[in-house]
């Protein structure tokens, strides 16, 4: 009995309701004169067939209706932008295979998706919010700093890179040579092996963290501002440990 009325609370509710408004006249007793009060508000058969009749149509046209409707507003719902909580880390050798000490051009990647909703996410962007203006975050194998993201896709963007002796991510070959001059990598082969470790946003000049001889200090708390068109901006908190070489994304960020 209860799942019934669980299921038609609505429509049990009313018809009481409807019930308890042609009782307020009169006694249960006394229903016919009961109903003489409300008679002249009554519409004619005629007029009542032609209501219920419309009714009956606007509802079957609203039940075929109703599963499109649904989708639209569904997809004109904003949805938070999606980060992975995972950064994605790729490996370079900067030196031929056999040269000893190995060094590794380790490559840090923050995932942005479009899980959340059906609309393509317009200009979306990552930017580092540190000292001055923003430094804004580099696509992977790219130059461009913005991307479309259609639903269920990703896009990978540059945070920056750890050079060290120690294979970290997934090996990967670079298409187009070395990344690095001679130069700088004989600048990294003098200081990674004394523990002068880096971590370098993508962009020349922009502000680099460096590794300390206290281990308090070895810890980095950066913030990415994640941003794109009509939808409100989110924040990811990358966590740069230097003495382990990881690079972690801090739970609900």
């Amino acid at each position: 009995m209860f799942w019934l009325f669980k299921a038609f609370w609505g429509a049990i509710t009313v018809l009481l309701v409807w019930f308890g408004i042609f009782f307020l006249a009169k006694d249960i007793s006394e229903l016919p004169d009961a109903l003489k009060a409300w008679r002249p508000l009554v519409p004619d058969r005629e007029t009542l067939f032609i209501a219920f009749s419309g009714l009956l149509v606007l509802w079957i046209a609203w039940s075929d209706a109703r599963p499109f409707v649904h989708n639209y507003l569904a997809s004109r719902k904003r949805h938070p932008i999606g980060v992975d909580p995972t950064i994605y880390c790729e490996s370079h050798l900067l030196r031929e295979p056999g040269e000893k000490p190995e060094l590794w051009d380790n490559v840090y990647y923050l995932i942005v998706n479009n899980d959340g909703g059906e609309r393509t996410l317009r200009n979306v962007s990552v930017s580092l919010i540190f000292l001055g203006p923003p430094e804004r975050c580099v696509l992977k194998d790219s130059t461009a700093f913005t991307a479309d993201i259609r639903h269920g896709e990703r896009a990978y963007f540059e945070l920056g890179r750890i050079v060290c002796e120690a294979l970290v991510g997934v090996p990967h070959v670079r298409s187009g040579g070395r990344s690095l001059s001679e130069q700088e990598i004989q600048v990294y082969l003098h200081n990674v092996p004394l523990g002068h470790l880096l971590f370098e946003p993508c962009r020349p000049g922009a502000p680099r963290f460096a590794a300390s001889t206290e281990p308090a200090k070895n810890v980095w708390t950066l913030r990415f501002m994640v941003s794109a068109d009509d939808l409100p901006a989110r924040t990811a908190t990358v966590v740069v440990d230097l003495r382990s070489i990881q690079v972690t994304l801090k739970p609900d960020s």
